[in-house]
């Protein structure tokens, strides 16, 4: 069988249709497990009433490039796909439930350049005939990039409700369920560093994505009882230009697209790092207080701000250190804030006193420091997505001007390559050459192919360096800074 009688070329760029009730449910998926489900459900037409069995092309699942070898990750791919035999959805509905698996049957035969999935009939409510405000699409390439299996997940979750909410809160008993991960992390500081911060991570500084995402908890007590995700639109990951939209258009909410940013005019005060305890947090849980109300908790966090404010960082801390030496204090905030304006003294030696106020000291610094590097790694990863997008059409231009250049002389030396050592992605263009009906991303390809033939030195750096090339001969930008 050969890969391109069942494969579409861009398929990363076209669109899934997915039920939000198979998007709300109980599952876990590997990386590679979450590509070969999206490179499936890309094949899906609008029309579709069964499910048909999809070629997917192991040169495009892994990004391989010419002369990488296929068999180094077949047995990869084959255990991924035959886990998704295994792998179950799981929803529950009052004291009704269900399971099943995502794919019946998943086949390939060793040596050749795909394998072939078929999705689990009990999937067929969720991928097809879906009515208008029943699903969520959005395309492979937006997330393709990630590399946690939980960042999939979370992206689903929030591209669900983005962009006409830009919001989305979860009980973290809730969040910790539909990520399958309840039992695995009991702590919240756990499931912060292991799921939550990698996952937001994977997000951020994947351009295609279009989603900016922060995030701020909500405690009861000492217990994070809650956690609300915020999210923006970055770049243009979201919109796709011309790129083929196989499940047909699809109604959206008319809606303001904000000015992109101009990373020249950025500066430290555009970006807010995430903290998992705010300063203030900090500080009334080291005076003891704990407040009754939601409304009590607001207003004591808006008193010690205050006391920032008029007496700077370092001296309320220092005072922190008196209300905890006291015994017996009934008002903790009164406490600190007699402390500051009394200038009560801690019980110990002069040279002692002097010592906790270096340590003090030194520890505002170090903090101050960790915040200015967080604020630069952003702003680092600001200018990439800035130049990304500048060098995506500056790359599109050089293709298409050795394109219109070279179209003749170079054709039948294209097709004899596409015909022999082509990669299975780059396969899928003859059969539009031979139809004479390129697409955009086929001319391109054919550039690309130009310049790695004829093309000048530089031009051929851009071809194998790409956009760090691009950066620092543009920008004197270091790509690999962080």
């Amino acid at each position: 069988m050969n890969i391109t009688d069942r494969s579409v070329a861009g398929i990363k760029n076209y669109k899934i249709v997915k039920s939000n009730k198979l998007i709300n449910s109980k599952h876990t998926l590997s990386p590679l497990q979450w590509r070969l489900i999206l490179l499936t459900a890309a094949q899906i037409k609008k029309d579709d009433t069964e499910f048909n069995e999809c070629v997917i092309g192991l040169r495009e699942l892994f990004d391989l490039k010419r002369g990488d070898k296929i068999s180094d990750k077949y047995n990869q791919a084959r255990e991924a796909a035959v886990g998704l035999t295994n792998s179950s959805v799981y929803i529950q509905k009052g004291k009704h439930w269900v399971a099943f698996p995502f794919v019946t049957k998943a086949e390939g035969k060793e040596g050749e350049d795909y394998i072939k999935i078929r999705f689990a009939q009990e999937m067929k409510p969720f991928f097809l005939q879906l009515n208008a405000g029943e699903y969520t699409s959005y395309k492979p390439i937006n997330c393709w990039g990630f590399v946690s299996g939980h960042s999939f997940r979370l992206y689903e979750l929030l591209i669900q409700y983005f962009p006409n909410i830009n919001k989305r809160t979860f009980k973290i008993a809730d969040f910790k369920n539909l990520l399958n991960v309840e039992e695995k992390y009991k702590r919240f500081s756990d499931l912060k560093r292991r799921v939550i911060d990698p996952a937001v991570h994977d997000i951020n500084s994947y351009e295609p994505s279009g989603m900016f995402v922060d995030y701020e908890i909500k405690r009861r007590g000492r217990s994070v009882n809650e956690i609300i995700f915020s999210m923006s639109k970055k770049g243009n990951g979201l919109v796709s230009d011309g790129a083929h939209e196989l499940m047909g258009e699809v109604n959206i909410k008319p809606q303001t697209i904000q000015p992109q940013l101009n990373f020249d005019q950025l500066t430290a005060e555009d970006v807010t790092p995430v903290e998992s305890l705010s300063e203030d947090e900090e500080i009334l849980a080291a005076i003891g207080y704990k407040a009754k109300t939601k409304n009590g908790m607001s207003q004591a966090l808006e008193a010690i701000s205050h006391l920032i404010r008029q007496y700077g960082l370092i001296q309320v801390r220092k005072k922190v250190r008196v209300v905890q030496q006291a015994k017996k204090v009934e008002n903790p905030i009164g406490y600190l804030t007699m402390a500051l304006k009394e200038d009560y003294q801690l019980r110990m030696e002069p040279a002692v006193n002097q010592k906790a106020d270096a340590t003090q000291a030194a520890y505002v610094e170090n903090r101050q420091k960790e915040q200015e590097a967080r604020q630069a790694v952003m702003l680092h990863k600001k200018k990439q997505e800035s130049i990304s997008r500048e060098f995506d059409k500056f790359w599109k231009d050089l293709c298409f001007e050795y394109l219109n250049n070279n179209i003749f002389g170079q054709f039948p030396n294209y097709v004899n390559y596409l015909n022999g050592e082509a990669s299975a992605y780059e396969r899928k263009f003859l059969q539009e050459w031979n139809c004479n009906k390129p697409t955009t991303e086929a001319k391109k390809y054919f550039g690309r192919w130009i310049i790695g033939q004829i093309g000048t030195e530089e031009h051929k750096r851009y071809l194998n360096d790409g956009v760090k090339f691009y950066a620092m001969k543009h920008h004197k930008f270091n790509w690999d800074q962080y």
